[in-house]
């Protein structure tokens, strides 16, 4: 039995793909299941092609950062299929460890700006 990632539901193992997670001499030596359902990945996939279809060309750089970049990833609205930008993998990351939103972004701003006061008044707090 496996949560996906996704919708949150306890399905049998069988409702996941398998992907080798290292391969050895072009074989896998361990498997593991994929973090979202198949039924998920569908969604999922719906989603990235209703995107992709109104999206412009990439550009050379990255939406976010500026950074010129050979792959740029296709940033879009997970609820509303709309097309954001084009992003280099790191922001593209960035923005789905901090939550794909906007709450996420800003308290990571509270978190840097916390910090930046505790370094101006000398406290021995530590930020990582």
């Amino acid at each position: 039995m496996k949560t996906c990632r996704n919708c949150g539901l306890t399905k049998q193992n069988s409702e996941f793909r398998i992907r080798p997670e290292y391969m050895r001499e072009g074989k896998p030596i361990e498997k593991t299941l994929y973090t979202h359902c198949k039924e998920c990945e569908r969604k999922i996939g719906k989603s990235t092609y209703l995107a992709r279809k109104n999206a412009p060309p990439p550009p050379a750089n990255c939406d976010l950062c500026g950074k010129k970049e050979e792959k740029l990833k296709m940033d879009h609205d997970h609820e509303t299929h709309q097309f954001r930008g084009w992003l280099c993998n790191n922001c593209n990351r960035g923005l789905g460890y901090l939550g794909d939103n906007i709450a996420g972004l800003e308290k990571a701003i509270l978190y840097l700006n916390e910090c930046q006061s505790y370094e101006s008044k000398n406290y021995s707090r530590e930020c990582s």
